[in-house]
């Protein structure tokens, strides 16, 4: 399976994206897409035919904070598909998605983290809980699972560190990767160049074939692309992280 990870930035970089896309799409199963607004999804469901798009959105008053999509290729059937930390404050949104996969399934989780709390991007409460929602959503599981996304963070954060402890591989940490961003979002912030916001993470059951962040200039982000083999869960349950009764009640 393949699985590609992309804050589109709105598709500011249309031309670029689209080539991209039309690139990627034959060999890829799943998109997860960040910053997909309605006109920009308009535009994706007629490149991606094949796919069928599971959106949500996280609203502040009456304008539209995250947009996420998630494109699955119409051969996988769909288990099941639900938003996460839409009511949660501080916090970021995701789009959780299970699909099957032969004789087991495949849970990925589309993130888009808070960013608009610290410019330092590193642990608040808010991202904390954040954190600790996703690794308690697929807490149990007992099938492999994908966690990706722009997250909003560096790398230093516990907020990132969380999935490590929880049982996940730590893909940008484990490829060493240098920098998920790249030249278009370093000129639009020259005074707190950030290498780091992206991130993917795999449990333990998947067996990664290739990781690879592609220098490309389609967004202000770099793609994440994740080509695995699954088998079905055959460890312990999956940690929750510690989540605190403080922290749950913050939980939708």
């Amino acid at each position: 399976m393949k699985i590609v990870f992309l804050n589109t930035w709105h598709g500011r970089c249309r031309d670029e994206l689209t080539v991209f896309i039309e690139k990627e799409a034959p060999s890829t199963d799943i998109f997860c897409f960040q910053e997909a607004d309605s006109e920009i999804r308009q535009y994706f469901q007629r490149l991606l035919p094949e796919f069928i798009e599971y959106a949500s959105n996280k609203l502040e008053g009456e304008r539209v904070r995250f947009s996420l999509a998630t494109y699955i290729k119409k051969p996988y059937p769909v288990l099941d598909h639900s938003a996460l930390l839409e009511d949660v404050p501080d916090s970021g949104l995701a789009l959780v998605t299970t699909v099957q996969d032969g004789n087991t399934a495949v849970t990925v989780a589309n993130v888009h983290g808070i960013s608009f709390v610290l410019d330092d991007k590193l642990d608040t409460k808010g991202r904390l809980i954040q954190s600790k929602a996703i690794i308690g959503r697929l807490d149990g599981l007992r099938h492999p699972a994908i966690i990706g996304g722009d997250f909003n963070l560096l790398p230093e954060a516990s907020s990132v560190r969380l999935f490590g402890q929880a049982g996940y591989q730590d893909l940008i940490a484990t490829h060493h990767i240098s920098t998920t961003r790249n030249r278009l979002a370093w000129e639009r912030f020259p005074d707190n160049m950030q290498r780091y916001a992206d991130y993917t993470f795999a449990s333990s059951d998947v067996r990664v074939r290739r990781f690879t962040v592609p220098q490309l200039e389609i967004s202000d982000h770099l793609p994440l692309i994740i080509e695995f083999d699954v088998t079905e869960f055959a460890g312990s349950e999956r940690s929750d992280a510690s989540l605190t009764v403080e922290d749950r009640a913050l939980l939708p």
